[in-house]
């Protein structure tokens, strides 16, 4: 049989299949006993054509696998038994996923949510700043404080005694490129305070820095 033929035959074959369903449509109701639907094709409605096509009789009852199988069993059995045990520790012991055995529980009529209390309790932010959280830190304010606080060293000014925050990179940075240059250890929180100290400590009028002397006024005039 060449191909041309071949889709000539089934070409009537579903021709004759659409007569027998539109002949079913216009027959009435299903053939099947007890059965009152609009037949859909052979004189037979949806369920009982599709019982007749697979199994070759219409008086197979079908039982769906995927809810009546083992794994709808043993779920809701694990629920019945366990009503705190979460939908990922069913699915687990299962061998399926939570939203499958959600699904399940759903169609079984049993409850979804596990009664236990499974989530993360509220608690105050890390950074002590009054806000309860469900995480470590309340906000991304907080997130990057904390991250500013580890990353740098406390240090004290050598001038005005306030304790700051220096980034450990730049402490590295700068004992790198002023090592064998500057043996002092100050440190100061801002320029003013830097201003302040090498004013009050390298200044004029310091030791070893004397004022310059003013020339006296007769000299001046002597000159003239």
């Amino acid at each position: 049989m060449t191909r041309a033929v071949a889709l000539v035959a089934i070409g009537g074959e579903i021709l004759v299949l659409r007569a027998e369903r539109a002949n079913a449509r216009q027959a009435g109701p299903c053939s099947a006993e007890g059965c009152s639907r609009n037949a859909y094709a052979r004189w037979y409605c949806v369920m009982h054509y599709n019982r007749r096509r697979r199994h070759g009789d219409v008086t197979v009852v079908l039982r769906h696998g995927r809810l009546h199988g083992p794994h709808y069993e043993q779920a809701c059995q694990l629920r019945r038994d366990n009503p705190a045990m979460t939908l990922d520790a069913i699915g687990k012991q299962v061998g399926v996923s939570r939203e499958r055995i959600r699904q399940l529980l759903k169609k079984a009529g049993l409850e979804t949510h596990s009664t236990g209390n499974h989530r993360r309790a509220w608690r105050p932010c890390a950074m002590e700043c009054g806000r309860l959280t469900l995480r470590t830190y309340c906000s991304r304010k907080c997130s990057a404080a904390a991250y500013h606080l580890r990353m740098s060293t406390v240090l004290t000014c050598t001038q005005c005694g306030k304790e700051f925050l220096r980034q450990n990179a730049l402490i590295r940075t700068r004992a790198k490129n002023y090592l064998g240059k500057y043996t002092t250890t100050n440190v100061f929180c801002n320029k003013v305070c830097q201003g302040r100290y090498v004013g009050a400590h390298f200044g004029i009028g310091t030791p070893g820095h004397p004022a310059p002397q003013r020339k006296k006024e007769g000299n001046h005039a002597s000159t003239n």
